[in-house]
């Protein structure tokens, strides 16, 4: 079955898997496009976009982000989103994002 491979991560103590330390190194020292802080909190996560590698706060990027997605997903900005969705023909409305399996690479 495909979960075999799936990988595995501690429980944090709000019931959310955590992701390893070395998953992302760079997102140790980002710091929001927006208002240039580098806090990250359960209620309002700095997350960095897989293609253009800005970071942003849920509450700073427009639209606000709901949840970045699965440790093993890609998030896009707005921008990113927005240009790859011009690039591939797709129809996006404001709001809208799109996530994808790691693995996958963005144009």
């Amino acid at each position: 079955s495909g979960s075999a491979n799936k990988p595995t991560y501690p429980i944090g103590p709000n019931g959310k898997p955590l992701a390893p330390e070395d998953l992302c190194p760079e997102a140790l020292s980002a710091v929001c496009t927006v208002c240039n802080g580098t806090e990250a909190t359960d209620e309002n996560d700095l997350g960095l976009c897989d293609r253009c590698d800005k970071a942003f706060h849920q509450h700073c990027h427009r639209p606000p982000v709901e949840r970045f997605g699965n440790l093993e997903d890609q998030w896009f900005c707005e921008s990113c989103t927005a240009e790859l969705a011009k690039l591939r023909g797709l129809p996006v409305v404001a709001g809208d994002f799109a996530w994808v399996k790691r693995g996958a690479q963005p144009p």
